[in-house]
């Protein structure tokens, strides 16, 4: 949002703004996705395609995870800031480009230049003007503001007429540490909106929205059902488990592969988890 806003507010606002998520894809893939290919540069290359630099030309180019970028992509992406100018996958013609990007990640670049894992001349050359944006749990503040502009959005969409939220709601919208930030917390409205019969979300009808149970705070246990010590820790575990799945999926907009990265488990496994737990 922040990245739309410095574009359409200034000189190149009538160009075009062009986003893609460097996490989202591999280097060859991701090499394709931005400087394009000719055709026959590689197998399934059956036409030539023209790539994010070109496409962008005036505009504003936004990089999202470039942490994750490869250090192949990375060295390419160098040269064409410096240069200002590239060649598509298996071509020989430079091309010419004016371009502003415009780059953003959740990963600390200067531990990752530590490890060799990110270009320390590519992070000078893009760290021009920085902007840290606080987690929504450091913001608190707006979490009033950003819930009532989802009630609107999704008034709209479902067609209700839920005017707010109740005090419990409220305070309980303000007590959470929304690990997955502006994301979860739509989501938890989304469902909360769907699921209402009044014009004001109560406490249990938050309670309600699978996104809220799914990442909360701590696993509720009624003590007075307990029977088996071993199920109880079995069943607290599942409700960690889930919230972590979930976390990590909202982190990584839903990419599977990069979630089972994280979590250090097959694609296969987390496609099961998730159909357990119904995410």
């Amino acid at each position: 949002m922040l990245a739309r806003y410095f574009h359409y507010t200034s000189s190149r606002g009538e160009k075009k703004f062009i986003t893609i998520n460097c996490a989202a894809l591999s280097g060859e893939l991701l090499l394709s996705e931005l400087f394009g290919h000719e055709k026959g540069a590689f197998t399934g290359a059956i036409e030539r395609k023209i790539g994010k630099f070109e496409i962008a030309h005036g505009g504003t180019l936004f990089l999202d995870e470039i942490g994750d970028m490869s250090p192949d992509v990375q060295a390419k992406l160098l040269r064409v800031i410096e240069e200002n100018s590239f060649e598509r996958v298996g071509g020989t013609k430079r091309i010419d480009v004016d371009v502003r990007i415009i780059a953003a990640t959740n990963r600390d670049l200067e531990k990752l230049m530590e490890k060799g894992e990110f270009r320390e001349d590519l992070y000078y050359r893009i760290n021009v003007v920085s902007f840290c944006l606080p987690p929504l749990r450091e913001r608190k503040e707006d979490i009033p503001i950003l819930a009532r502009h989802f009630i609107q959005k999704y008034n709209l969409r479902y067609k209700k007429n839920i005017q707010d939220f109740d005090g419990a709601a409220h305070q309980m919208l303000l007590s959470r540490s929304w690990q997955g930030n502006v994301r979860e917390l739509e989501n938890v409205i989304n469902q909360a909106v769907l699921l209402s019969n009044s014009e004001i979300i109560t406490l249990d009808g938050l309670k309600k929205s699978t996104a809220f149970t799914s990442t909360r705070e701590g696993a509720d246990i009624d003590y007075k059902k307990i029977t088996s010590l071993k199920d109880t820790i079995s069943d607290v575990a599942q409700a960690y488990e889930k919230r972590i799945i979930q976390h990590f999926l909202n982190q990584n907009n839903f990419n599977k592969s990069k979630t089972a990265g994280d979590l250090s488990i097959t694609r296969k496994t987390l496609d099961a988890k998730i159909e357990r737990y119904g995410l």
